[in-house]
Order: structure tokens, then C-alpha cells, then sequence
């Protein structure tokens, strides 16, 4: 079994250090796609990706939060230029729960032999056991998780899919679900869990709102439901009645549009349980500056439909036509 890796990342220096080494322990191919990073960030992409054969980085030079046209083109790059059976899709702050290698490919084997099914991986949120400050990813710090998985998962997509789909199956947004392309409906097969940790402290949590939201503005053809999350939580900063008591109950309802009261109960994991290949050399982020960060994104932004937005690689850059 050949496993691709599908990764679109913004600004996760204080978290991309593990994320990488807990990768480079389970996925023979990976795309890490670097969105325009300013916090470092892309000189561990990049040196992760030397130092791994069968991986790639790409800079995406294109403006907005197009996640799914990327994602599906990365995707749709690692069936056709490389032997990857399937393909999973992560973001910097999502932990498979799997103990190595071969607890993987135990939990993807049942996938493997079915028609027209798309494999699930639940979230089970998790943020550090301390909120009290800047959150540095080291393998020590431990993180508590949600009592119960969340309501969203993350999509797993084989090539038999795409060879039973004419190559037309492809992720939506979020990566929680795949369109089929040809109407016909897909069977789902929960395979699994994913430890994600989307909320890490007050000051990553107020930057994320406020890029999410602006990155979903440069749809000019959102749904008013898409991203809501990030315009939620937008809002919470700009009237500041986001703060640091509020951040465990956000990460363990994260993404629920505040509909769920999910609360810790889920035990306790060190960070150094998930990050376990130790041989990549992965340069040390400089840290982030919320106000270099946004100005990055405002530089080159323009709105743009995501319907029918078409990309082009060349050299590892990643841009639309």
C-alpha cells in the first residue's frame, strides 16, 4: 500500500515542526502546498521536502482560500505522477491516531476493496493542557481532548475511486466530504480518528479568524454558509469578547458554529506520542507577526469565483490561469 499525503498550509510555525515529523513517519508521497506563509513556515516545508524522496512542495500563488481546487489538484497529481493507492488529506494542526506505519495501513486495508466508497477520518479536537500563552509545539506539551468525537471528519480517497469516477471525484471544501462528479452517490466508510488541534492560544486563534475571513472573502461566489466559523469568530475579536477562558470550549466545539457543548473528558496526550520520525532537520521558525501576516494576504488579494478556477504547476508554483 502506497500512501499520498495532501497538506495546504498557512503560517503554522509553531506547530508545522510536529505535524512534519508525524508525516514523514506514515506517507511514502506528499504535496505540501506552502499558501504564502510569512512566519516562517516555509523553510520547514521546504526543508522537509528535501530531505524526503516521493515529496513535493509547492508555493501557491493564488490569491483567496480556494481549498478544494487546490487539494483536488494535488490530489489528482499524486494518482497520475506517482503509484499512491490513497490519498489523505491534512492540515498542519491534524494528528492521525494510529500508533505507526502499520496501524495505518490496517485501518485504510478495508477501504481498499470497495466500489464507490470514500473512507472517513473523525476529528477528535484537542487543544494544549495549558492556554495561559504563545504555544511552541515542543514534543513535551501535552494536549486534552474532546469527550467525544466532532461532527466533522476528514475525507480519504483511493485510486479506485478515481479510476471508478473517470477521475472526476473531488474533495469540497473543508476536505470533509468528496463530490463524485457523475451523480451517482458514494458510500462512506469510517475508518478512523484524526487529533486535531485547531486552538492553541489567544493570539494564533485571533490571527487565524481574521485571515480565514478575509481568505474566504476573496470568494466572489461564496455561500454565506461556507467559512461561517471564521466570520463567527472574527467578530468575537473585533467586538474582544474573544478570550483566553473561552479558548478550551472553542477547541472542543470547533467548527460547530457554537451549536455543540463539547468538553474536555477524552484524556490527555503528549505531543511527542504523535510526532515520531525525529530525523528530519527542520529549520527553527522566527515567529509570527499578526500584523506582517495580514498585510501579507491584502497584498496580492483580489476576489475571484471558485467555480471553475483553473491551475496551472510549473516549477513547484502552484497558479491559476
Amino acid at each position: 500500500m502506497r500512501l499520498g499525503l495532501v497538506s495546504l498550509i498557512r503560517n503554522e510555525a509553531d506547530i508545522v515542526g510536529p505535524f512534519l515529523r508525524h508525516a514523514a513517519a506514515l506517507f511514502d508521497h506528499a504535496v505540501l502546498m506552502d499558501h504564502g506563509s510569512t512566519d516562517g513556515t516555509t523553510g520547514c516545508l521546504a526543508a522537509a521536502a528535501r530531505q524526503r524522496p516521493g515529496w513535493q512542495h509547492w508555493r501557491v500563488e493564488v490569491s483567496g482560500y480556494h481549498q478544494a481546487a487546490f487539494c483536488g489538484f494535488a490530489m489528482r497529481h499524486l494518482f497520475a505522477a506517482t503509484d499512491t493507492d490513497i490519498v489523505l488529506f491534512l492540515d498542519a494542526d491534524e494528528f492521525l491516531d494510529v500508533a505507526d506505519r502499520a496501524a495505518l495501513e490496517g485501518l485504510l486495508a478495508p477501504l481498499a476493496g470497495q466500489s464507490r466508497t470514500v473512507g472517513r477520518l473523525a476529528w477528535r479536537n484537542a487543544c494544549p493542557l495549558r492556554l495561559n500563552g504563545r504555544f511552541g509545539g515542543r514534543l513535551h506539551d501535552r494536549l486534552r481532548l474532546a469527550a467525544e468525537p466532532s461532527a466533522f471528519g476528514k475525507a480519504v480517497v483511493t485510486r479506485t475511486l478515481m479510476e471508478e469516477t473517470a477521475g472526476r471525484a473531488a474533495p469540497q471544501t473543508g476536505n470533509h466530504t468528496v463530490d463524485p462528479g457523475d451523480g451517482a452517490p458514494l458510500a462512506c466508510l469510517e475508518l478512523g480518528g484524526i487529533l486535531h488541534v485547531p486552538v492553541r492560544s489567544l493570539e494564533q486563534i485571533r490571527r487565524k479568524a481574521v485571515l480565514g475571513a478575509l481568505a474566504s472573502l476573496a470568494h466572489s461566489d461564496r455561500e454565506p454558509h461556507v467559512s461561517s466559523h471564521w466570520f463567527e469568530l472574527a467578530a468575537r475579536v473585533a467586538a474582544g469578547t474573544l478570550r483566553a477562558a473561552d479558548l478550551p470550549q472553542l477547541a472542543f466545539s470547533y467548527g460547530e458554529s457554537g451549536t455543540a457543548a463539547r468538553g474536555s473528558g477524552g484524556g490527555v496526550r503528549r505531543l511527542r506520542e504523535l510526532a515520531r520520525d525525529r530525523r528530519l532537520v527542520l529549520p527553527r521558525p522566527p515567529g509570527a507577526d499578526a500584523l506582517a501576516q495580514t498585510a501579507g494576504l491584502l497584498g496580492d488579494w483580489r476576489p475571484a469565483p471558485s467555480a471553475g478556477l483553473a491551475l496551472h504547476l510549473e516549477d513547484g508554483v502552484l497558479r491559476a490561469l
